[in-house]
Protein backbone atom coordinates (compact mmCIF):
# COMPACT_ATOMS: atom_id res chain seq x y z
CA UNK A 1 0.00 0.00 0.00
CA UNK A 2 2.73 2.46 -0.95
CA UNK A 3 5.82 2.97 1.15
CA UNK A 4 4.00 3.36 4.45
CA UNK A 5 0.56 2.93 5.99
CA UNK A 6 -0.47 5.87 8.15
CA UNK A 7 -2.19 4.83 11.37
CA UNK A 8 -3.03 6.18 14.82
CA UNK A 9 -3.71 4.36 18.07
CA UNK A 10 -5.87 6.18 20.60
CA UNK A 11 -6.01 4.90 24.17
CA UNK A 12 -7.10 6.04 27.62
CA UNK A 13 -4.53 7.34 30.09
CA UNK A 14 -4.33 5.93 32.64
CA UNK A 15 -5.43 2.57 31.26
CA UNK A 16 -8.54 1.07 32.92
CA UNK A 17 -7.82 -1.87 35.21
CA UNK A 18 -10.09 -4.29 33.32
CA UNK A 19 -8.96 -5.29 29.80
CA UNK A 20 -10.88 -3.57 27.01
CA UNK A 21 -11.23 -4.47 23.34
CA UNK A 22 -9.17 -2.92 20.56
CA UNK A 23 -11.50 -1.31 18.01
CA UNK A 24 -10.35 -1.19 14.39
CA UNK A 25 -12.17 1.55 12.49
CA UNK A 26 -12.66 1.10 8.72
CA UNK A 27 -14.16 4.30 7.35
CA UNK A 28 -15.93 4.94 4.09
CA UNK A 29 -14.29 5.95 0.83
CA UNK A 30 -13.85 9.58 1.95
CA UNK A 31 -12.60 8.68 5.42
CA UNK A 32 -9.26 9.84 6.80
CA UNK A 33 -7.92 10.07 10.34
CA UNK A 34 -8.22 13.85 10.15
CA UNK A 35 -11.57 14.20 8.40
CA UNK A 36 -13.56 11.74 10.51
CA UNK A 37 -11.20 10.22 13.06
CA UNK A 38 -12.23 12.44 15.96
CA UNK A 39 -15.94 11.92 15.33
CA UNK A 40 -15.58 8.15 15.60
CA UNK A 41 -12.92 8.10 18.29
CA UNK A 42 -15.06 9.98 20.82
CA UNK A 43 -17.82 7.34 21.10
CA UNK A 44 -15.46 4.40 20.48
CA UNK A 45 -12.93 5.33 23.18
CA UNK A 46 -15.66 4.76 25.76
CA UNK A 47 -15.56 1.08 24.81
CA UNK A 48 -11.92 0.36 23.99
CA UNK A 49 -8.70 1.58 22.40
CA UNK A 50 -9.15 2.74 18.80
CA UNK A 51 -6.97 1.99 15.78
CA UNK A 52 -7.47 4.39 12.86
CA UNK A 53 -5.77 4.19 9.48
CA UNK A 54 -5.75 5.99 6.14
CA UNK A 55 -6.48 4.02 2.99
CA UNK A 56 -3.92 4.05 0.15
CA UNK A 57 -4.16 7.34 -1.69
CA UNK A 58 -5.93 9.17 1.19
CA UNK A 59 -4.74 11.14 4.19
CA UNK A 60 -1.11 10.38 4.99
CA UNK A 61 -0.95 7.01 3.22
CA UNK A 62 0.74 7.32 -0.14
CA UNK A 63 0.17 5.16 -3.21
CA UNK A 64 -2.71 4.65 -5.58
CA UNK A 65 -6.22 3.66 -4.58
CA UNK A 66 -6.10 0.30 -6.38
CA UNK A 67 -7.70 -2.99 -5.36
CA UNK A 68 -4.29 -4.59 -4.87
CA UNK A 69 -3.15 -1.76 -2.58
CA UNK A 70 -6.37 -1.91 -0.57
CA UNK A 71 -6.01 -5.64 -0.05
CA UNK A 72 -2.37 -5.20 1.00
CA UNK A 73 -3.40 -2.44 3.39
CA UNK A 74 -6.09 -4.67 4.91
CA UNK A 75 -3.54 -7.39 5.60
CA UNK A 76 -1.19 -4.83 7.15
CA UNK A 77 -3.88 -3.35 9.40
CA UNK A 78 -5.10 -6.76 10.54
CA UNK A 79 -1.57 -7.86 11.44
CA UNK A 80 -0.94 -4.54 13.17
CA UNK A 81 -4.15 -4.88 15.17
CA UNK A 82 -3.25 -8.39 16.31
CA UNK A 83 0.22 -7.25 17.36
CA UNK A 84 -1.14 -4.14 19.10
CA UNK A 85 -4.00 -5.85 20.90
CA UNK A 86 -1.73 -7.43 23.51
CA UNK A 87 -3.87 -8.26 26.55
CA UNK A 88 -6.92 -6.51 25.08
CA UNK A 89 -10.32 -8.19 25.26
CA UNK A 90 -10.17 -9.19 21.62
CA UNK A 91 -10.58 -7.03 18.53
CA UNK A 92 -13.83 -5.45 17.37
CA UNK A 93 -13.90 -4.49 13.68
CA UNK A 94 -16.12 -1.49 12.90
CA UNK A 95 -16.82 -0.72 9.26
CA UNK A 96 -18.77 2.31 8.08
CA UNK A 97 -20.25 2.46 4.58
CA UNK A 98 -17.80 0.95 2.05
CA UNK A 99 -15.51 0.26 5.01
CA UNK A 100 -17.90 -2.54 5.91
CA UNK A 101 -16.35 -4.68 3.18
CA UNK A 102 -12.81 -3.91 4.38
CA UNK A 103 -13.49 -4.66 8.04
CA UNK A 104 -15.53 -7.78 7.24
CA UNK A 105 -12.53 -9.21 5.38
CA UNK A 106 -10.24 -8.45 8.32
CA UNK A 107 -12.67 -9.85 10.89
CA UNK A 108 -13.16 -13.09 8.97
CA UNK A 109 -9.41 -13.71 8.98
CA UNK A 110 -8.51 -12.57 12.48
CA UNK A 111 -8.25 -15.24 15.22
CA UNK A 112 -8.66 -12.49 17.82
CA UNK A 113 -11.89 -11.06 16.43
CA UNK A 114 -14.40 -10.55 19.25
CA UNK A 115 -17.15 -8.78 17.32
CA UNK A 116 -18.12 -6.90 14.18
CA UNK A 117 -20.02 -3.63 13.72
CA UNK A 118 -21.43 -2.86 10.27
CA UNK A 119 -22.66 0.72 9.99
CA UNK A 120 -24.67 2.15 7.09
CA UNK A 121 -23.36 -0.36 4.57
CA UNK A 122 -24.62 -2.86 1.97
CA UNK A 123 -24.26 -6.57 1.35
CA UNK A 124 -22.23 -6.21 -1.85
CA UNK A 125 -21.10 -3.67 -4.42
CA UNK A 126 -23.77 -4.69 -6.93
CA UNK A 127 -26.44 -3.69 -4.41
CA UNK A 128 -24.73 -0.31 -4.06
CA UNK A 129 -24.53 0.12 -7.82
CA UNK A 130 -28.23 -0.68 -8.12
CA UNK A 131 -29.11 1.73 -5.30
CA UNK A 132 -27.18 4.53 -6.96
CA UNK A 133 -28.42 3.79 -10.48
CA UNK A 134 -30.22 6.83 -11.97
CA UNK A 135 -33.94 6.29 -12.31
CA UNK A 136 -33.81 6.75 -16.09
CA UNK A 137 -31.45 3.77 -16.57
CA UNK A 138 -34.16 1.19 -16.05
CA UNK A 139 -33.07 -1.56 -18.43
CA UNK A 140 -29.41 -2.42 -19.09
CA UNK A 141 -28.45 -3.04 -15.45
CA UNK A 142 -25.09 -2.02 -14.07
CA UNK A 143 -22.40 -4.64 -13.73
CA UNK A 144 -19.66 -4.60 -11.11
CA UNK A 145 -16.14 -5.61 -12.13
CA UNK A 146 -15.58 -9.33 -11.42
CA UNK A 147 -12.63 -8.58 -9.12
CA UNK A 148 -14.92 -6.46 -6.93
CA UNK A 149 -17.98 -8.68 -7.23
CA UNK A 150 -16.50 -11.19 -4.80
CA UNK A 151 -16.87 -8.72 -1.93
CA UNK A 152 -20.06 -9.82 -0.22
CA UNK A 153 -20.38 -9.19 3.51
CA UNK A 154 -22.75 -12.10 4.13
CA UNK A 155 -20.51 -14.57 2.29
CA UNK A 156 -17.42 -13.18 4.01
CA UNK A 157 -18.93 -13.57 7.50
CA UNK A 158 -20.73 -16.89 6.95
CA UNK A 159 -18.29 -18.63 9.29
CA UNK A 160 -17.92 -15.74 11.75
CA UNK A 161 -18.96 -16.83 15.25
CA UNK A 162 -18.66 -13.61 17.34
CA UNK A 163 -21.62 -11.22 17.62
CA UNK A 164 -22.39 -8.86 14.74
CA UNK A 165 -24.17 -5.52 15.19
CA UNK A 166 -25.69 -3.74 12.19
CA UNK A 167 -26.41 -0.01 12.50
CA UNK A 168 -28.67 1.81 10.03
CA UNK A 169 -30.07 5.31 9.59
CA UNK A 170 -33.72 5.74 8.69
CA UNK A 171 -32.84 8.93 6.77
CA UNK A 172 -29.79 7.55 4.99
CA UNK A 173 -29.96 8.68 1.35
CA UNK A 174 -26.52 7.35 0.44
CA UNK A 175 -26.99 3.70 1.42
CA UNK A 176 -30.66 3.34 2.41
CA UNK A 177 -31.70 1.34 5.44
CA UNK A 178 -33.07 -1.49 3.29
CA UNK A 179 -29.49 -2.36 2.25
CA UNK A 180 -28.58 -2.92 5.90
CA UNK A 181 -31.74 -5.01 6.27
CA UNK A 182 -30.52 -7.26 3.46
CA UNK A 183 -27.23 -7.82 5.29
CA UNK A 184 -29.17 -8.67 8.44
CA UNK A 185 -31.48 -11.09 6.63
CA UNK A 186 -28.57 -12.87 4.99
CA UNK A 187 -26.56 -13.23 8.19
CA UNK A 188 -29.61 -14.32 10.18
CA UNK A 189 -30.39 -16.97 7.55
CA UNK A 190 -26.77 -18.14 7.84
CA UNK A 191 -27.27 -18.66 11.58
CA UNK A 192 -24.98 -15.85 12.69
CA UNK A 193 -25.31 -14.03 16.02
CA UNK A 194 -26.58 -10.78 14.49
CA UNK A 195 -28.64 -7.80 15.65
CA UNK A 196 -29.80 -4.74 13.71
CA UNK A 197 -30.65 -1.37 15.23
CA UNK A 198 -32.05 1.60 13.30
CA UNK A 199 -31.59 5.22 14.33
CA UNK A 200 -33.25 8.50 13.40
CA UNK A 201 -30.16 9.55 11.46
CA UNK A 202 -28.52 9.96 8.07
CA UNK A 203 -25.51 8.25 6.54
CA UNK A 204 -22.88 10.03 8.65
CA UNK A 205 -24.82 10.93 11.80
CA UNK A 206 -25.64 7.58 13.40
CA UNK A 207 -22.98 8.05 16.09
CA UNK A 208 -24.75 11.29 17.10
CA UNK A 209 -28.25 9.81 17.27
CA UNK A 210 -30.28 9.46 20.44
CA UNK A 211 -29.82 6.03 22.00
CA UNK A 212 -26.56 5.28 20.20
CA UNK A 213 -24.40 5.13 23.34
CA UNK A 214 -26.81 2.75 25.04
CA UNK A 215 -26.71 0.37 22.08
CA UNK A 216 -22.89 0.45 22.16
CA UNK A 217 -22.82 -0.19 25.90
CA UNK A 218 -25.00 -3.31 25.56
CA UNK A 219 -23.03 -4.68 22.62
CA UNK A 220 -19.62 -4.31 24.22
CA UNK A 221 -20.73 -5.51 27.65
CA UNK A 222 -22.00 -8.74 26.08
CA UNK A 223 -18.70 -9.58 24.38
CA UNK A 224 -16.84 -12.64 25.65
Amino acid sequence: AGDRLAWTLISRTPQPEAPRPLIVMCGGNSFSRYSAGVGYSLPAIEQGDVLLFDYPGTGDTKGEATLANFEAASDTVRSLAEETAGDARGIVFWGHSLGGFVCAEMASQSPRAAGMIIEASARNLQDIADAWRPWYIFFGGWRVDEALARYDIVDTLKGFAPPILILAGTHDRVLPRRLSSEIFAGLEAAGRDVEMVSFNAGHNTIVLAAGFNGVMDRFFEALD
